[in-house]
């Protein structure tokens, strides 16, 4: 290979390609209220059922029939209706998401790390990657909670945490089935059904969702298959005991797939003497040309049990989750017809346990508490391979210096994880007088992490005549850590009037430290990082006015990041660890809401953020624009915008009632989503980011008591954009993966 210094700026590739994906709150059932009251939703998000105006906090929540009526059906999607939350998609549609909020982010995309942003499911946190591949299905509502939430959600929530609330069983016989079909042959169902088993007394409901498409990514290799294609089931059956108006119980079982073609990488070859003069020459934006077929499969199935026990002015409750999953997955990165980057990656084994018990009180007087304790533990299996340069057209390279004559280089890792934690936590609320309360809160962690039996190697194809090598680099290292925090929060909120109320507030969050799964050629890499920190200054302003026909809600904050972790390669050894930077971030985002007349809303929102790794932040050398390595011992980042977020998004919609008929109202709902330019690494580089986008989508639908018969359209205007890029000019190419293309079909809701 022409122009590649070896080993150094290979290794350093290398490091790059495994910062890709590849390499790696619920209401209670006795209570009985509605998801809406007077047009406001119930969050739970102070862990007890209030409306979300009523939060002295930034809060996006979304009803389930809005995310179904906007074709909202998995968490990555969420961007479009939450201000100030990117997702980035390093594995394509279907996986796991990478959740931006208010600048904070990861950089790590390995499957077995934890992301700073937590995603819980009817209260029970998610722990890893492999469990957060869930399908939105029978959903009750979504509650995103931005800026820490140290006390009451504990670890991994430095940036915020999104609670994904399933609908529970209720006694009423009652259900509902929607099938539908677009384009790129997408057929999709969905439905549910309740009823009660013993009246007032146990009830039940299943629900199941199902999707399947043909891809979005065309891929004109011949005999292969498309790319970012949807195959997705899930299930769920639940059960209510509630024997009397003091107990209840809640327990749902679920099971989610998603299979079906992988990530469809677009390779942006600057540098065709790197890729035997091989490019994207000939292939639109939505054409591949993949020799290898890509695959995936991510399985999870588990079990949460809720328990909650009614007193004379307290609620205590009880959330048991148990989730077991895999994820297997088989990529071409390079998107071209010759082998220069393949992957396979898996979490195998993974398993998940979490308890919490906690007690609410609901005195009459001024004060009242939160308070509880939790117990977490995860593992996982995680075996990567990664296979490079593979192609004889690319001519004999020897950048581990086997002296072969051989080609390719090739490596890998196999090691177990293991994390478990325990945490006390307490948040009181006290009226100093009617109009004004003070909060504070406190959360103790203590935290374990372990890595069991780390095993890597580094190989090469033959020559002629010469046996394959296979080379131990890892051979059998075990790393143990154990992390400690106190994290507190503290505010004021004085309600001005009935339907006016402004806060104040300060919060601190962490996240557990880790150890760094892309470890491959010494066991100098699996080192350990310190955990990171926030301390978040906040003020707003939540109002409802014109008897609540206008919603305006505004809130400004300061954000001090510490400790971020991000995987860094050093330039002089091509080895890559993790490394802490500190970074800062301000911000302003705001929403308005407005009933025009009855039959027509108005519903804008906008978030900006100026997030900037600080001054005197620096990680060790990458590559420069014309893919040579830099040299010298670090690259200063300290000023730039931090990966993964964008300075300012928008959200606009309007939904209309267009006329009433016999057969029912005709509706249109219009919403779109903005945001400015992302960049994927901390340097700022503009060939590895994304412009700015617009994206636009419509519904039109007809609907009565029993039916709704609806089209849809996603990404009207055809915007090309990306999702995600890793910078491999080492291997001749930068990887993106696209945004999803203009989507369409019709859809039809039957309800009894």
């Amino acid at each position: 290979m022409r122009g590649v210094n070896f080993p150094i700026q290979f290794l350093c590739a290398c490091s790059a390609l495994a910062l890709s994906p590849q390499a790696g709150w619920a209401q209670s059932a006795t209570e009985g209220v509605a998801d809406e009251q007077g047009g406001e939703i119930l969050v739970t998000a102070n862990r007890r059922s209030e409306s979300s105006q009523k939060v002295a906090a930034s809060i996006a929540a979304v009803s389930g029939d809005a995310l179904a009526s906007m074709k909202i059906d998995n968490p990555g999607m969420l961007s479009s209706v939450v201000p100030g939350l990117n997702v980035n998609l390093p594995n394509g549609a279907g996986s796991p998401p990478i959740f931006t909020l208010r600048g904070i982010s990861a950089n790590d995309f390995s499957f077995s790390q934890s992301r700073p942003i937590a995603l819980y499911e009817d209260d029970a946190i998610r722990a890893s990657p492999v469990f957060e591949a869930i399908p939105f299905f029978d959903v009750q509502r979504v509650e995103t909670l931005k800026g820490p939430q140290g006390a009451l959600y504990g670890k991994n929530a430095t940036g915020g945490a999104i609670n994904i609330v399933s609908k529970a069983p209720g006694f009423d016989t009652e259900g509902y089935l929607t099938a539908g079909y677009g384009n790129y042959n997408e057929r999709s169902a969905q439905g549910a059904v309740q009823t009660a088993l013993v009246n007032d007394v146990l009830a039940t409901r299943f629900a199941f969702t199902y999707q399947k498409n043909d891809g979005y990514v065309r891929n004109v290799f011949p005999g292969s298959n498309n790319s970012d294609q949807a195959d997705v089931f899930g299930a769920r059956l639940s059960f209510l005991l509630k024997p009397s108006s003091l107990f209840d119980a809640t327990v749902r079982l679920s099971y989610n797939r998603s299979a079906g073609g992988n990530a469809g990488y677009y390779a942006d070859v600057p540098d065709p003497s790197l890729t035997a003069g091989v490019s994207r020459a000939g292939l639109s934006f939505w054409e591949n040309n993949n020799n290898r077929v890509a695959s995936k499969l991510l399985e999870n199935y588990g079990a949460n049990l809720q328990l909650n026990v009614k007193l004379d002015h307290a609620t205590i409750t009880s959330i048991t989750a148990v989730d077991r999953g895999e994820w297997l997955s088989t990529t071409d990165d390079d998107g071209l017809p010759i082998s220069v980057a393949e992957v396979q990656s898996n979490a195998r084994n993974g398993k998940s346990f979490s308890q919490e018990l906690r007690v609410v009180t609901a005195f009459d007087g001024p004060f009242n508490v939160t308070a509880g304790g939790s117990y977490g533990s995860d593992s996982m299996k995680l075996d990567q391979n990664y296979m490079l340069l593979n192609s004889a057209l690319l001519g004999a390279v020897d950048p581990f210096g086997f002296g072969t004559g051989g080609y390719g280089a090739n490596y890998g890792s196999v090691f177990t994880q293991r994390r478990n934690g325990w945490a006390i936590f307490g948040r009181g609320e006290f009226k100093i007088t009617p109009s004004l309360t003070a909060t504070g809160g406190i959360r103790y962690s203590d935290d374990r992490v372990a890595i069991e039996n780390f095993n890597s190697f580094i190989s090469s194809n033959p020559g002629t005549g010469v046996p394959n090598l296979d080379t131990p680099t890892i051979v059998n290292e075990n790393r143990k850590a154990r992390y400690h925090n106190t994290s507190f929060e503290a505010g004021l909120q004085w309600a001005v009037a009935n339907d006016v109320m402004t806060y104040a507030s300060f919060k601190q969050g962490y996240r557990t430290g880790a150890f760094n799964a892309q470890a491959f050629f010494s066991p100098d890499e699996i080192n350990a990082v310190q955990p990171e920190t926030v301390n978040s200054y906040e003020v707003g302003l939540k109002s409802q006015l014109f008897g609540r026909r206008l919603t305006f809600n505004l809130a400004g904050f300061f954000v001090d990041y510490r400790h971020q972790q991000v995987l860094n390669v050093n330039p002089s050894t091509g080895l890559s660890t993790l490394a802490n930077v500190n970074a800062r971030i301000y911000g302003l985002e705001g929403e308005v809401r407005l009933k025009v007349v009855d039959g027509i809303t108005v519903n804008t929102a906008f978030s900006w953020v100026d997030p900037r790794y600080r001054k005197g932040a620096e990680l060790n050398g990458v590559l420069d624009a014309n893919g040579t390595t830099i040299p010298g011992t670090g690259i200063a980042i300290g000023g730039n915008q931090m990966a993964g977020a964008a300075r300012f998004n928008a959200q606009a919609g309007v939904d209309v009632d267009l006329a009433k008929t016999g057969y029912g109202t005709v509706r249109l709902q219009l919403d779109g989503a903005f945001a400015s330019r992302i960049y994927f690494d901390a340097y700022q580089n503009n060939l590895v980011s994304t412009g700015p986008r617009w994206v636009q989508n419509a519904r039109l639908s007809l609907e009565s008591d029993h039916f709704t018969l609806a089209a849809y359209a996603r990404n009207i205007f055809k915007e090309k954009y990306f999702v995600n890029g890793i910078d491999l000019r080492g291997l001749g190419f930068i990887q993106f993966v696209r945004g999803a293309p203009q989507t369409y079909g019709a859809e039809i809701t039957y309800r009894f």
